[in-house]
């Protein structure tokens, strides 16, 4: 009882001090990743090779659209009727949060602002998120085979086994296989599924995630081809490589954002085509447009949306009209008592039945109550007359 007292207490400080905290962890975990990427800064040519690297960084500003687009489209799906801006911008503010420590706060924020993303339930937007992510998994996996597949290489083991893991995760979790079974698991504690994401739908969710990773094999083999003057490898060997050493980081929450471990990964390949020292700053290097790109898209979201909201209601209203004189009478009229508002209605009719004054009626009225007020006033100063003389006869006794 107490230990519920104590955990209640601290949900509701957590939840007062959400913004503050989660500001700083996600701060904290920006400088923690800058940090670790200063050997590339410092080493970077940015005098030479500023050109491949914005083209990198731009390329790899479209994936966070592809993956926010994707979140949206479940929600959809799952029959919530969020619009497209307000996903869009709750998506990039949970994955600037991610790169906060463990990244249990992107889900935070996701129950948090829930009603902004067409009041749908907390059950339905853990759902979705956990949609997403096993769709982002698939893609990388199909990413994973699919591009060394293309460049005739065989993957590694351990890449196989994760990629099939994935892939079988996404069938099983099929409304007609074992989604069934988890919906009454998660039921018993107190999340109510309503909704499953049919396979098809799932299925669809994967391939637009495809269009990001086409997009980041893009920008990889563009800052490469950049840095060194050694051949490039194919496309579809980086795509598959990257898919790799990103699912490797996604899957391991402790480091932010795959800090360390997916850098290591993509060392480890390169360094069998460009060696181990130019293999190290390529790896760096990656990181680094990466996460520029992820900074830019979450930026350009926000100023946009911004920008968005802010003209939208100029466009839809348009410049205001001074108020009529019709205007101000009834908004005088509303100010008077019932007995002038109200005209008196036939014996036996229905409260419904009342009628309204018009304008003209009420000014009428109005009008009438001024000129028996007159009268009133008029009698005063007789009356004081009379009072005067009284006065003045008694005065002559």
């Amino acid at each position: 009882m107490v230990g519920a007292r104590v955990l209640q207490r601290g949900a509701a400080v957590f939840g007062r001090w959400f913004k503050p905290i989660a500001a700083v962890a996600t701060v904290a975990g920006v400088a923690l990743a800058l940090y670790g990427q200063r050997r590339a800064i410092a080493d970077f040519d940015w005098q030479v090779s500023w050109v491949p690297l914005a083209v990198s960084v731009a390329l790899f500003a479209v994936p966070p659209f592809v993956q926010g687009a994707s979140f949206w489209l479940i929600l959809r799906f799952l029959g919530v009727r969020s619009r497209l801006d307000d996903a869009l911008l709750i998506w990039m503010r949970s994955f600037l949060l991610r790169y906060a420590p463990t990244g249990a706060l992107a889900f935070v924020i996701r129950v948090r602002e829930r009603e902004r993303l067409g009041g749908a339930s907390r059950s339905t937007i853990l759902a979705a998120s956990g949609y997403e992510q096993l769709a982002a998994l698939a893609s990388g996996a199909v990413a994973c085979v699919v591009g060394f597949a293309l460049a005739r290489s065989w993957p590694p083991l351990v890449a196989i086994a994760l990629s099939t893991g994935v892939l079988a995760v996404a069938v099983a979790v099929r409304p007609s296989f074992l989604g069934g079974v988890a919906q009454r698991v998660l039921a018993r504690r107190g999340i109510e599924l309503t909704t499953l994401l049919r396979g098809r739908l799932l299925a669809v969710v994967v391939a637009v995630n495809a269009i990001g990773w086409l997009a980041t094999g893009a920008a990889t083999r563009t800052l490469i081809d950049g840095l060194t003057s050694e051949p490039v490898p194919a496309l579809g060997w980086l795509v598959g490589v990257y898919a790799f050493a990103w699912m490797l980081g996604f899957l391991v929450p402790i480091f932010p954002g795959g800090l360390g471990l997916r850098d290591g990964t993509l060392a480890a390949f390169l360094a069998t085509r460009f060696g181990t020292g130019a293999a190290t700053g390529l790896a760096l290097a990656l990181r680094l447009a990466n996460t520029l790109g992820e900074l830019v898209a979450i930026a350009l979201t926000e100023l946009v949306y911004r920008a968005w909201r802010a003209a939208r209601p100029r466009a839809a209203g348009g410049p205001a009209e001074a108020p009529s004189a019709g205007l101000t009478r009834r908004r005088v009229s509303q100010t008077l008592p019932p007995r002038i508002l109200r005209a008196p209605t036939a014996k036996g009719d229905e409260m419904e039945n009342e009628r309204t004054l018009t304008d003209d009626q009420i000014e009428t009225t109005l009008g009438q109550d001024e000129s028996e007020t007159a009268d009133v006033d008029a009698d005063d100063v007789d009356t004081g007359t009379d009072d005067t003389d009284v006065d003045a006869d008694d005065t002559d006794v």
